[in-house]
């Protein structure tokens, strides 16, 4: 199922609020570049392009994630040798099913100085817009 169409029929049945719509909807069409299936942008900045506030984009990237709808893992930035921890990256999820502990587990790899990276397990990519367009025409 289309993710608009997923979003659209969370918030019909009631287990979206319009605001976790509105920014569902957002993270689709305004912060996600074209043909790119991970994307990063800030609370801050989401709120603004959802005309919200930034507790509102907190709660609601919960539910979504919590949903399936929507996955992330955090981005690390080095700053004079030190790692702070910078934007999420997103990716929209197309499967209907419930996010599981297993997809948002992470799995643990030792490298040098004795930190600990945390990976995702990958997602399949989004459907190319000229496969979207023909399934919307019926082909």
């Amino acid at each position: 199922m289309h993710i608009h169409k997923r979003l659209r029929k969370l918030h019909r049945a009631g287990e979206i609020t319009h605001a976790e719509w509105v920014v569902g909807d957002t993270l689709l069409w305004s912060c996600r570049p074209p043909g790119r299936v991970e994307f990063q942008v800030s609370y801050d900045r989401i709120a603004q392009l959802a005309h919200c506030a930034r507790s509102t984009v907190a709660t609601a990237l919960a539910k979504l994630r919590k949903l399936g709808v929507l996955s992330w893992r955090s981005t690390w930035l080095r700053v004079l040798g030190r790692r702070v921890r910078w934007r999420n990256a997103y990716r929209f999820s197309e499967s209907d099913q419930p996010a599981t502990d297993s997809v948002h587990r992470d799995l643990r790899k030792r490298h040098r100085g004795g930190e600990q990276r945390l990976s995702f397990a990958l997602l399949p990519p989004l459907r190319s817009v000229e496969e979207q367009l023909r399934l919307l025409r019926g082909g």
